[in-house]
C-alpha cells in the first residue's frame, strides 16, 4: 500500500483488515509469521490480526495510530529469565494514555509463560518458539499414532 509509513508501522499492517476487531502484537516479525501460520493451520482466532512491533522499543509510538480505534489489543512480549521483558510491556500509564488518545477499546497482556520450559524462559523464547515446539511434539505424536510399526 502506498499510504503506509514504514517508519511508524507494524510488520503485517500492510495486510490490514478493518473487519477484524482483535489485534495481537508480538515483538518480532518471525513470531508474527509463525503465530499467523499456526492460527491458519488450526483454523483458530480467524477474527484476529497479528502484527509485530519489530522490538519492544517501538510499541508505544506505533500504537498511536487511528487504525486501532475500537480494537481490542493483546500484547505478547518475549519471555526472559526474570520476566523483565514482560514488565517492559505491561499495561502502564503511557499505554493507558495512548488507549484514551486513540480510542482503543481494550489493551491486555497475553502471558504464555506457563507453556514454556525453564530453558525457554532463560533463553528469552517467544510464543513462536513455543508453538514450533508444540507443533513438533504434536507431529511426532501423530506419526506414532498413525504408524504404530514405528513404536
Amino acid at each position: 500500500r502506498a499510504d503506509v509509513d514504514f517508519e511508524k508501522s507494524f510488520f503485517g499492517e500492510h495486510l490490514w483488515d478493518s473487519s477484524k476487531k482483535k489485534i495481537i502484537i508480538v515483538e518480532s516479525e518471525k513470531t508474527a509469521f509463525i503465530l499467523d501460520l499456526f492460527f491458519s493451520i488450526h483454523k483458530i482466532n480467524q477474527d484476529c490480526m497479528i502484527l509485530a512491533a519489530g522490538g519492544m522499543q517501538w510499541l508505544n509510538g506505533r500504537l498511536r495510530n487511528s487504525l486501532f480505534k475500537g480494537k481490542h489489543i493483546f500484547l505478547c512480549a518475549d519471555l526472559s529469565k526474570d520476566d523483565a521483558k514482560l514488565f517492559d510491556w505491561e499495561i502502564n500509564d503511557t499505554l493507558l494514555k495512548i488507549k484514551e488518545e486513540v480510542g482503543i477499546a481494550d489493551i491486555q497482556m497475553l502471558d504464555f509463560s506457563q507453556y514454556a520450559s525453564a530453558d525457554e524462559k532463560k533463553n528469552g523464547a517467544d510464543i513462536g518458539d513455543i508453538l514450533v515446539r508444540i507443533q513438533q511434539d504434536w507431529n511426532n505424536l501423530y506419526v506414532l499414532w498413525v504408524s504404530p510399526e514405528k513404536i
